[in-house]
Parts: structure tokens; sequence; C-alpha cells
């Protein structure tokens, strides 16, 4: 697939930028599925500079990057193939960035031998997760801070065969999957 995007991995030095960009995506885009109570307690836990360390440092991180190289969204992955985060910036949705940046996520996951995806998605991101043969495997309701919210626990699982015929083809490859879920970054 052809797209103007690239990706780098963050660093502590993007913190800023990601915090802003979780923060407006959570207030302007989740406000569609989600009380205004709710996004607001989930964009707070954005502030935590250490929490974004911690995470940088630990998890696959990277960032989305349009052709004028403006940060318009990331994506974590834990080792386990845990997907603990996903965000696309609110003026870039519907313009193919969640789908290259789980592209990615995807690749590294089956070049590192990582055979199943899960995440925690939210009621805004689930159709989006479906559409790329993740599959639900329960819905749960998550505590933020004193606010509760609706998350549904997604999983994809790649073939052994898979990760073969991915080196050898790149971007040409077809998954098999069997379930999934995905959701918001703090939980």
């Amino acid at each position: 697939m052809n797209h103007p995007y690239q990706f780098r991995e963050a660093t502590i030095s993007d913190i800023e930028i990601l915090k802003e960009l979780y923060k407006e995506t959570v207030l302007t885009i989740n406000i569609k599925d989600y009380s205004l109570e709710e996004v607001r307690d989930w964009a707070s836990c954005g502030e935590n500079i250490p929490h974004w360390i911690e995470l940088i440092n630990n998890l696959y991180f990277i960032i989305a990057l349009n052709e004028t190289n403006q940060a318009i969204g990331f994506a974590s992955l834990r080792k386990d193939g845990y997907l603990h985060s996903m965000f696309v910036h609110a003026k870039f949705q519907q313009k193919g960035v969640a789908t290259f940046l789980l592209s990615e996520i995807e690749k590294y996951a089956i070049n590192h031998q990582i055979e199943i995806i899960t995440s925690e998605v939210s009621l805004t991101a689930k159709s989006f997760f479906e559409s790329k043969g993740y599959y639900i495997q329960y819905e749960q309701k998550k505590t933020g801070k004193p606010i509760m919210s609706h998350q549904l626990r997604h999983e994809k699982t790649f073939e052994i065969e898979t990760f073969a015929y991915m080196s050898l083809f790149n971007d040409h490859f077809k998954l098999i999957t069997r379930s999934c879920s995905m959701s918001q970054m703090f939980g």
C-alpha cells in the first residue's frame, strides 16, 4: 500500500508532542462514544510524564509522520504482544494513518515472532480493529481514576507459517486470523 507516511521510534524528547496529540484525540474523537466526564478523565491520564518515559523506554513505541514530518499518530506494543496504545491526531482521522500504524506494529510483531496481538479497544476504535481481522474476546468496564468506561478486549493471532510469508513478501501478505480487541492508553 502506498501512503505518504513514515514512522520512527519515539524518544523522550517527543513526550510533549505525544501528550498533546493524545489529549486532543481523546477529547475530540472519543467524545462521540463516551461522556464528557469520561473523556476528561481519560485525557488527564496523559499528563503523567514518568509513565510516558516508562512506555517509550520499555515498549516498541512508534510515531507516524506526515510529509512535513509532523507527528500525526502513535502506537506502542509490549514484547508479549499487548498493543498498549494507538492514537491518531484528530485532524488526520480517516486518512489511513491508523491502518499504517497497525501495519507497522503487525510487521514488528511478525518479525519478532509475536504470535498474538491483544488490546483493550475503545468503542470508538471497535469497527476499525474488526475491519483489520481483530475479534472481540470480551467486553469490560474499566475504571480510570474516578470514572468507569467501556472497553472491548480484542485479539488477532498470526499463524506460524505467516512469519516466513511476511518476511518474503513484506507488504503483500494475508494474515490468518482467529480473534482480537483494543483500547485506551493508560488503562
